[in-house]
């Protein structure tokens, strides 16, 4: 979901802590984040979670001749060279850490697509439009929209800026995962495992990968969709 930069944005991250004190989604929605943090002021930002205790690290940008487009105390996003950009580990990671909760720069379902886009200030137009669009879902801002939402309801879907930058992994080779949290209008972003320095972090987009052309425009290189993929031109 994630092709174009920008680097103009801070995200709502969380200190890593033993697993006696790790966070749950109940504690973010309380505010138990780090208290040393700096806080985000701007009302304009859509990661802004208030006043404390929402928390979050300033991040050092890189200059683009690094191709990085921004970091966090838990990774790294940065161009890749056939995926776009990707998020890589800056530290080892335990499971069961949240790395990430980000509020939503829109939410919509298909037909209030362009609505609530226009509600967007020009800096959030800008934002949006950064992230990659499949030119067949539809016109921009609706193939954006379809590339990149993340499932609130049913049928209304929300843009979660910063997590659109998670590349897709099947399972069981997806190191996270993500869930919404309603009563505090976040996408959390939780491992599931592991993840060594260096490692891509990567999420499921969904429990059928030959839909991933149709619906995103790219084809899953993870070893079951390679070994798959083999054996059908094997067979042809």
């Amino acid at each position: 979901m994630n092709l174009l930069a920008n680097n103009n944005w801070k995200c709502v991250v969380v200190e890593s802590k033993p697993p006696h004190q790790r966070l749950s989604y109940a504690d973010i929605v309380r505010g138990t984040f780090n208290q040393s943090a700096t806080s985000v002021n701007s009302s304009n930002s859509p990661f802004h979670l208030g006043s404390p205790p929402y928390h979050i690290p300033i991040t050092d940008f890189q200059s683009a001749i690094d191709h990085v487009l921004f970091n966090t105390e838990f990774f790294q996003v940065r161009k890749t060279l056939h995926k776009g950009y990707g998020a890589f580990a800056s530290r080892n990671i335990d499971e069961g850490t949240i790395i990430m909760a980000e509020k939503p720069l829109m939410k919509a379902e298909v037909m209030t697509v362009y609505y609530e886009y226009e509600k967007l200030t020009k800096q959030q137009q800008n934002e949006f439009r950064s992230l990659a669009g499949w030119k067949i879902l539809g016109p921009m801002p609706i193939a954006i929209f379809k590339t990149n939402r993340f499932e609130i309801t049913r049928t209304i879907g929300g843009i979660f800026v910063r997590c659109s930058r998670f590349n897709h992994a099947c399972h069981p080779y997806a190191n996270c995962t993500y869930a919404y949290e309603k009563a505090g209008d976040l996408l959390v972003i939780t491992s599931i495992k592991k993840i060594l320095k260096g490692d891509e972090i990567t999420i499921s987009y969904t429990n059928v990968p030959s839909t991933l052309p149709e619906n995103y425009g790219f084809s899953c290189d993870c070893p079951n969709c390679r070994i798959d993929t083999s054996q059908e031109s094997k067979e042809d």
